[in-house]
């Protein structure tokens, strides 16, 4: 069974180095900057909704763990992260990013936990849940596609 646990300091840590790292290539890749400019940007965003590693108001960063299995003393295991933006005013939620391992891909966790939030998502109110995802990421537009989402634009760039 899936749940979330909000990241504590050693969590947020590895999660810093994960998202500056991949957002910044993210960045790079899509809007032609170099490497360390977008790795500055990555860094800057993350440090806005989370100064200090506190979460701004709205903000919630979450673990996506595994129930262990007590007959088999094993504790729960994370198996990646959900950055959530929730207004209150309409109900939103937007997903701001959302990872499963790379080496627990495939297994069918990333159907798993985006189930399990809508269903606690439903339960606390919630009506609508958005996500932006990048261009060349095709498994997770995929991914989205079949649970439910639908395309709603298409962001645009041009460098000046």
């Amino acid at each position: 069974m899936i749940k979330f646990q909000p990241l504590n300091a050693a969590q947020f840590d590895d999660y810093r180095r994960y998202f500056i790292a991949d957002y910044g290539q993210e960045i790079s890749l899509n809007f032609r900057v170099p490497l360390a400019q977008a790795l500055v940007q990555a860094e800057t965003a993350l440090a806005e909704s989370f100064p200090a590693g506190k979460a701004q108001p709205g903000h919630h960063l979450l673990s996506i763990e595994i129930d262990g299995d007590t007959k088999q003393n094993r504790s729960a295991q994370q198996i990646g992260y959900f950055w959530l933006t929730d207004t209150e005013k309409t109900h939103t939620v937007f997903i701001n990013d959302f990872v499963i391992f790379s080496e627990l891909r495939n297994k069918g966790l990333g159907r798993a936990a985006i189930d399990a939030l809508e269903r606690k998502l439903k339960h606390q109110g919630v009506t609508q849940l958005k996500l932006r995802v990048a261009f060349e990421n095709t498994r997770a537009l995929a991914l989205y596609q079949a649970v439910g989402f639908n395309i709603t634009g298409l962001n645009m760039a041009k460098t000046l």
